[in-house]
C-alpha cells in the first residue's frame, strides 16, 4: 500500500539558515528524511546525485532563485514537486508558480504546520503533480494527443506523419500553449492547423521546440478549437461517429478451416470487436440476413458453396459490409473479378493477425495516431481516454520498483485495477503514485474479475478536493511585493550558467 512517507528525501533551499533548521526539525517530527541549503546550486548538485521527493525552496534567493530553479526542475526533473514559500508576494508571482506547476505558501514560522499538511496532500495525491510517464499508443486521436500535452505545459515539436512515415506537418507548443503550424503545402498558423487536424490517420513524433519559433497562432489551444471545426475534437463525424471504439465493430468471419475460425474469433474478441464465425457460404448468408455486418472476411475455397458464391449472394441481398477475401492462391482473372464485385482487399494465406487488425482499424477508425509522448500525469491519461473511448485498457510499468500493473476503464467507469500483488483500490493509487514509468494502451479485453467500481470523473475530484479544501484555508496573502515576477521567467539562462 502506498505510504505518507516518502522513499526520498524532501530538499529545503533558503538563504535563511535559521529557516532551514526550523522546516527541516518540523518534518523530521513527522518522520520525513530532509536535505537543506541555503544556495541553489548547492540543490541542484544534489538534485542530480539523490532522488529528491519534493522541493521546498524560497523564492528570494540570491543570484539564482527559487523560481528560477523551479522553471528548470520543469523541464528537467517534472516528477519532482515543487512548493515556493515568500514572506511578500503578488498575484503576478502566484500565477507564475501556477503556471509551472509549483504550490505556493507564505513564509512565516506560524505556518510550518500548514507546510507539513500541504507536504502530506502532495504525496497522497501523487496522480496530480507527477509528470514522470511516457505513454504509448497504437490508436491515439490527433486532438487527445494535443490534450495530453497542454495539461502537462510541455514545450516541443510534434511532427506528423502519414501511416507510410511520410512528412506532413508540424505542430509546435510552448509551455502547453499551441503558437505555431506549419504543413506541407506551405501553408503556416490557423489554415495549416485546420489541414493537420483534418489528418485521419497517421503517427506522430515529439522532438524539442526550435529556438525561436515563430509566433503564428496567438490563441490558446482550448480557443482555437472551440472555434474550430467540429472536426477539431470528434475526428471525420459522418464517418466515424459510429466505431468510436472496436466494441462498436461487427465482423464476420468465414471458412471451413475450423483451427483458423477459432484462432480469428479469440484474437478480435479480446481486441474488443463482435465477432461471429460462420464454416459455410450457406451460414453465412442467413447470418447475414439477420445481422447487418460491418465487415465479412471469407475464405474462397469452400465446399458445397464457394466464397465467390457468397460474395455474389450478399450483393444480391443488399449487404452493405465491407468484403474482404482470404485465398492460398490467386489468377489475375480472379483479382479481376473481385475487383468488379466490390471486394475492398484480399489477404493471400498464411496471413497475418496483424495485418488483417491494420486494415479493419484503417477501414473503420477516424483521426487514429500512434505515438509516444513522455513527461504526462496518470490521471490525465486515464481522464483523456475515458473521454475519448468507451473502453480503455492501460499497461503500466514502474520503472524504479519495475512492478507491472494494468487498469480497465469502461464506458468511463474503472472497473478493474491490478499492481503487482495489489487488486482493487490499493492496486489504483500504487499506479497513481508511480513517478517514473511506462504506459501502454492496449486492446481491450473483459476483465477477470472487476475489483473496482468507480467514475474516473470522481477520481479526478477526490484527487482535488483535499489540496483545494488546503488552499481555501490559508485566505490572501497580507502583503505585497513590488518587483515584477514576471522577470523571474527569463533568469533560467543565468541559472545554467551557475550550474
Amino acid at each position: 500500500m502506498a505510504l505518507n512517507k516518502p522513499s526520498h528525501p524532501i530538499l529545503v533551499i533558503d538563504s535563511s539558515k535559521l529557516m532551514c533548521k526550523l522546516i527541516t526539525q518540523s518534518l523530521a517530527q513527522n518522520g520525513y528524511t530532509v536535505i537543506s541549503v541555503t544556495r541553489v546550486e548547492d540543490a541542484v548538485a544534489i538534485i542530480r546525485k539523490t532522488p529528491v521527493t519534493i522541493v521546498i525552496t524560497a523564492a528570494d534567493l540570491p543570484e539564482v532563485t527559487g523560481l528560477d530553479l523551479m522553471v528548470w526542475l520543469e523541464d528537467n526533473y517534472p516528477e519532482i514537486r515543487v512548493i515556493i514559500t515568500s514572506a511578500n508576494t503578488n498575484q503576478a508571482m502566484l500565477d507564475f508558480v501556477e503556471h509551472h506547476r509549483g504550490y505556493y505558501l507564505p513564509k512565516d514560522q506560524q505556518r510550518l504546520d500548514q507546510l507539513n499538511t500541504l507536504v502530506k496532500l502532495l504525496l497522497q495525491n501523487t496522480a496530480l503533480t507527477a509528470y514522470g510517464i511516457t505513454f504509448e499508443s497504437q490508436s491515439l486521436r490527433l486532438y487527445d494527443a494535443l490534450q495530453l500535452l497542454v495539461i502537462a505545459k510541455i514545450s516541443c515539436a510534434l511532427a506528423l506523419q502519414t501511416p507510410q512515415g511520410k512528412g506532413v506537418g508540424n505542430l509546435y507548443l510552448e509551455q502547453g500553449q499551441l503558437i505555431h503550424a506549419t504543413h506541407q503545402n506551405g501553408s503556416t498558423g490557423q489554415q495549416a492547423l485546420s489541414a493537420l487536424m483534418a489528418l485521419q490517420q497517421g503517427q506522430f513524433h515529439v522532438t524539442p521546440l526550435p529556438q525561436r519559433t515563430p509566433m503564428s497562432l496567438e490563441k490558446s489551444f482550448n480557443e482555437i478549437i472551440s472555434e474550430g471545426a467540429p472536426s477539431f475534437q470528434k475526428g471525420d463525424e459522418a464517418a466515424a461517429v459510429s466505431f468510436a471504439s472496436p466494441h462498436n465493430i461487427r465482423l464476420l468471419f468465414v471458412d471451413d478451416d475450423d483451427i483458423l475460425i477459432l484462432i480469428l474469433q479469440r484474437h478480435f474478441k479480446y481486441a474488443g470487436y463482435q465477432v461471429d464465425v460462420a464454416q459455410s457460404a450457406q451460414q453465412a448468408i442467413e447470418m447475414a440476413k439477420q445481422t447487418d455486418y460491418h465487415m465479412i472476411l471469407t475464405d474462397l475455397n469452400m465446399p458445397n458453396m464457394s466464397g465467390l458464391d457468397l460474395i455474389l449472394s450478399l450483393q444480391k441481398h443488399g449487404s452493405t459490409a465491407k468484403l474482404t477475401v482470404m485465398t492460398a492462391s490467386l489468377s489475375e482473372d480472379l483479382q479481376d473479378f473481385l475487383k468488379k464485385n466490390g471486394v475492398v482487399r484480399l489477404f493471400l494465406k498464411p496471413m497475418r493477425l496483424e495485418d488483417l487488425q491494420a486494415f479493419i482499424e484503417y477501414l473503420f477508425f477516424k483521426n487514429v495516431f500512434k505515438g509516444k509522448l513522455s513527461n504526462l500525469s496518470t490521471l490525465a491519461i486515464i481522464q483523456t481516454l475515458a473521454q475519448s473511448k468507451d473502453k480503455v485498457r492501460l499497461h503500466m510499468l514502474d520503472l524504479r520498483t519495475n512492478t507491472t500493473g494494468e487498469l480497465s476503464i469502461n464506458q468511463g467507469i474503472l472497473e478493474s485495477a491490478y499492481f503487482g500483488l495489489y487488486t482493487g483500490q490499493t492496486a489504483l493509487t500504487e499506479i497513481l503514485d508511480v513517478k517514473e514509468g511506462v504506459m501502454v494502451e492496449l486492446n481491450y479485453r473483459i476483465p477477470q474479475s472487476s475489483n473496482l467500481s468507480l467514475s474516473v470523473n470522481k477520481l479526478a475530484a477526490q484527487q482535488r478536493a483535499e489540496i483545494d479544501a488546503f488552499y481555501a484555508t490559508l485566505g490572501a496573502p497580507a502583503t505585497l511585493m513590488g518587483e515584477n515576477i514576471s522577470a523571474f521567467a527569463h533568469k533560467v539562462d543565468a541559472l545554467l550558467k551557475h550550474i
